[in-house]
């Protein structure tokens, strides 16, 4: 949880609106004709599908741009998270070039950026999940007196099973 109003909110809010804008031109790219097909209204009959690409690559290119806001703000606190963050951006903008370089190529471009987003909302739930402090190790004293303060009846473990029938019942 957190403020509603707290600036890594916003930024990670801004993230997902800038990967939206590529992923709807990629999706324009592929399934325009058949939009058009079926009389609805479509980008493909108002802009050319290289200048799709060229729209697509640049909106990829602000969104990576986006994610290293993430990084660099106070929601990502994982060292590897933030490399591997790094290598997304620095994979869909490469991806993004793709049909640049080759057209034809903008379904895969719709597949990975979809993959993209899986990846990298992926890594910040990995960042969020608590972690195990490697040097402390847990006593079975400390586990007992967690163990009181429960709001049933903890039983030893070495107790035989008529006593813990009769301890339990009453």
């Amino acid at each position: 949880g957190g403020e509603i109003l707290h600036l890594s909110l916003a930024v990670l809010c801004f993230f997902f609106f800038m990967w939206q804008v590529p992923h709807f031109f990629t999706h324009a790219r592929v399934y325009g004709p058949q939009y058009a097909q079926a009389g609805l209204p479509s980008l493909t009959a108002v802009f050319g599908p290289t200048q799709l690409d060229r729209l697509t690559f640049h909106w990829l290119f602000a969104t990576a741009v986006s994610l290293q806001l993430l990084i660099t703000g106070d929601l990502i606190s994982s060292p590897i998270v933030k490399v591997a963050l790094i290598a997304c951006s620095l994979w869909i903008v490469v991806i993004g070039s793709e049909p640049l370089r080759r057209p034809g190529l903008a379904f895969g471009v719709f597949r990975k950026t979809n993959f993209f987003m899986l990846i990298v909302m992926l890594l910040i739930c990995v960042d969020q999940l608590p972690m195990m402090p490697h040097d402390q190790s847990t006593s079975t004293s400390q586990i007992v007196s967690r163990a009181s303060t429960l709001p049933f009846k903890a039983v030893p473990v070495d107790m035989p099973y008529t006593e813990i029938d009769s301890r339990t019942q009453t």
